[in-house]
């Protein structure tokens, strides 16, 4: 396709010399309505980008005539103009080369105003183009895409430090300098990753969407029998169902969750591919689902920072100065990748922050294990599920050493309203004790051994899963794309919850929600040109973002040709060479009248010369 590409540059040069008549950009359109019969390409997506290759080889080739350019522009929107319905891609091939003969036959009688006006309709209207699977009709060049980047165990304040200690402009600086930025917001309770990421991604608390536990789920997470995780649906399964598709990487869910016959795509957990480099090669994977359009939505999970911070604490040199550094690093090679990639926007937040851990408290002497069904030891927590008759023994025999103890008790009456924790219909899901340690303190039990899922760390030095109120739980929001504005910073949101986070992923997805009122919350964030009403970007102004960008000056012809960033271009073009019209026309306007006062005040001196001459000559023969 490369040898076809470079003799369509040849034969175009080559056309324009024998037929010095012809417009050129008429012959760039038949010589690429040629390249677009002869193509070896199976799909519809293919053949888009075979254009796409064509007309920026032709500028690199030298063919820097604006109108040629625009003219091939104007043509590839044409022929995939509307939604195909045919699921046959001969068949299709055929249709597109019929709008191709109908362009090159309407193209060269297409006066200037005829031809701004379908620039103008075409710049305004949401064009649906065909896909490489052609049955999905959605993938239009406006269309918002989303990379999610979600750090587990990324504490607020970690962050915050990073980026005033270092005068490094590397990735996490250039999210904040270029992107929008929400210093910190509160997890849901409990501060966990499971509870925390199904509430990111159902938009859900904890007690509706089921996964209460800090862990998969048991027997304790059903009602009648049934898990209530699958009473409700992901964004990956709604995105599924509007054909716009989704991929997880390494999501702890991706063990638990099984899809159906259109199912997302889920990359499994794997301790093994935790590092930096790994990371790297993950990210491109995910960038490349997005750019070809087989996923509107790609998240990539990452959870070796909450190993470190377990291991070392949360603020120690090994997370801080040396894995912290590495992820900036990472983070900066994404970003170039997203930046040449239109439409598409990176999302940067967690599951929850780190406290750390210098004492434990010794949950054995509270009570016997002849009273107890079950205890789950998070380190920070205790769920405990009391034998029935010795429940409200053992509740307040803990009540009263609470006071002296440094651990805060609850049971379902006590729970704070704020966590949103307790309904009228799921109260089996809550165990019915629930010790919370002190910050700095966590539990430590010879009969109920730490339970931390995947880590089998002994004496962690740090620990999540407190109260989420505490500052240590809190985590940051990062936006960076053409649909965030620009350099805002918000220091602390208390109305934000990671529930309210699933509209804003939906929306930079271009999922559609019943309801997207939570956007409001981000209203800071966000560019200007959004809809939330209709959940479609605005064509005008969000792909200029790149173009603005710091790193303008290095910016691509590739990237300034795709899409609606192309015809803006064109379109200032067209307006400033419109007003140095009007002001050739006006110029010479003011010279014709300038001319015009000329003759007259010439023809007016001229008759009294010639008064004067008669008046001279009648004086002189008086005098003879």
């Amino acid at each position: 396709m490369t040898s076809q590409i470079l003799d369509l540059v040849r034969r175009f040069k080559v056309l324009c010399e024998r037929n010095p008549d012809k417009s050129e950009a008429v012959v760039a359109i038949e010589v690429l309505a040629q390249l677009h019969e002869c193509s070896d390409v199976t799909t519809v997506q293919g053949l888009h980008d075979v254009m796409n290759t064509a007309i920026e080889r032709m500028w690199k080739e030298g063919v820097s005539n604006l109108s040629v350019i625009s003219a091939c522009e104007l043509f590839q929107r044409f022929i995939t103009l509307a939604t195909l319905d045919t699921v046959d891609f001969d068949e299709c091939k055929k249709v597109l080369s019929e709008r191709a003969q109908i362009f090159i036959r309407k193209f060269p009688s297409m006066n200037i105003y005829t031809f701004l006006y379908i620039l103008v309709c075409l710049f305004n209207t949401n064009i649906s183009t065909v896909t490489m699977t052609i049955v999905d009709n959605d993938s239009s060049g406006s269309a918002s895409r989303l990379l999610v980047l979600l750090i587990d165990g990324l504490r607020w304040d970690v962050i915050a430090s990073h980026l005033e200690s270092n005068t490094n402009k590397f990735g996490f600086k250039r999210l904040q300098e270029n992107g929008a930025y929400l210093q910190r917001f509160t997890p849901v309770f409990p501060a966990e990753c499971y509870p925390n990421i199904y509430s990111l991604f159902t938009g859900r608390h904890p007690i509706d969407h089921g996964v209460i536990l800090p862990t998969t789920f048991s027997e304790h997470t059903t009602i009648n029998g049934k898990p209530i995780r699958s009473q409700v649906e992901g964004l990956w399964e709604t995105g599924v169902k509007q054909n716009k598709g989704v991929h997880l990487y390494h999501l702890p869910i991706c063990s638990t969750e099984v899809g159906g016959e259109n199912s997302w795509y889920c990359e499994p957990y794997s301790q093994e591919v935790m590092n930096p480099i790994n990371l790297n090669a993950t990210i491109q994977r995910a960038v490349d689902g997005l750019k070809n359009g087989s996923a509107h939505l790609a998240v990539v999970y990452y959870d070796e920072l909450d190993r470190i911070g377990h291991r070392y604490g949360p603020l120690s040199n090994e997370l801080v100065h040396k894995h912290l550094v590495y992820l900036d690093h990472v983070l900066d090679h994404a970003l170039n990748i997203i930046e040449s990639i239109p439409n598409l926007n990176l999302m940067l937040t967690s599951d929850h922050g780190m406290a750390t851990v210098s004492h434990q408290a010794y949950a054995d002497r509270y009570f016997k294990g002849s009273e107890l069904d079950r205890v789950l030891n998070r380190g920070s927590t205790l769920w405990i599920w009391p034998k029935p008759e010795f429940e409200n023994n053992v509740y307040n025999r803990l009540l009263i050493q609470q006071s002296k103890s440094p651990f805060t008790v609850y049971n379902s009456s006590t729970i704070p309203s704020h966590w949103e924790i307790m309904t009228n219909n799921n109260n089996s899901l809550f165990p019915p004790i629930l010790l919370i340690a002190s910050p700095d303190y966590i539990f430590h039990s010879n009969a109920w051994p730490l339970n931390m899922s995947h880590y089998n760390l002994i004496d962690p030095k740090g620990m999540h899963g407190y109260d989420p109120e505490l500052p240590d739980m809190h985590i940051p929001l990062f936006i960076y794309g053409p649909n965030s504005n620009r350099g805002v910073q918000l220091n602390f949101t208390k109305e934000i919850r990671p529930i309210h986070i699933h509209s804003l992923m939906a929306y930079l997805s271009s999922i559609n929600l019943p309801d997207f009122r939570s956007l409001d919350l981000f209203k800071p964030l966000l560019s200007h040109n959004y809809d939330y009403d209709n959940n479609q970007l605005s064509p005008v102004l969000n792909n200029l973002y790149w173009s603005l960008n710091d790193k303008s000056s290095s910016l691509s012809f590739s990237s300034l040709l795709h899409g609606d960033r192309f015809m803006i271009t064109f379109l200032i073009g067209a307006a400033v060479l419109t007003c140095f019209f009007v002001l050739i026309c006006t110029f010479i306007v003011l010279v014709c009248i300038r001319c015009r006062i000329s003759l007259m005040t010439t023809r007016v001196v001229g008759c009294h010369d010639e008064l004067n001459k008669e008046l001279v000559k009648s004086e002189v023969l008086s005098e003879a």
